[in-house]
């Protein structure tokens, strides 16, 4: 009898330790490094948004951009949760923007944006491209055009 008191005793101090252990833990705060710029993030918050990382941008589609349009030109890509989309944003420098100051305000920008299935690829990206580009004024194709030098 005494050694199962013994025992019953050693287990409750070993599993009350435990216990403390796990408290510390749970309460220690721990952080992610994630690149050598010393930006660090918290694990433990939950990620409410699937763009609030970047998504790559792929070598193809830059450099279709920088063929029809230039290397000026910024791009995006935001991919749909809901059916093998996405979003492909081209970003229109100020200097060639045809768009209005209330849009750009509203927009955060001269955003072109157009929805393309993932299987069109880098021929739906030339094709969008190609469309941007022809929304231009002669006048402000040859300032893209010149600028590709």
């Amino acid at each position: 009898m005494t050694d199962k008191k013994t025992t019953l005793f050693s287990l409750k101090s070993e599993f009350e330790e435990l216990v403390k252990r796990i408290e510390v833990l749970e309460n220690k705060k721990v952080e992610v490094k994630l690149d050598d710029s010393g930006q660090t993030v918290d694990p433990t918050k939950t990620i409410t948004s699937a763009t609030q990382f970047e998504t790559p941008i792929p070598m193809d589609y830059r450099m279709i951009v920088n063929e029809v349009l230039n290397k000026n030109f910024g791009i995006k890509i935001v991919p749909r949760n809901d059916a093998p989309l996405f979003e492909f944003i081209v970003i229109v420098p100020d200097k060639y923007s045809n768009a209005t100051e209330e849009q750009k305000k509203d927009l955060g920008g001269d955003l072109r944006v157009k929805v393309l299935n993932y299987a069109d690829g880098a021929n739906g990206v030339r094709e969008w491209c190609q469309k941007v580009y022809d929304s231009f004024s002669q006048e402000i194709k040859g300032l893209i055009t010149a600028d590709k030098i």
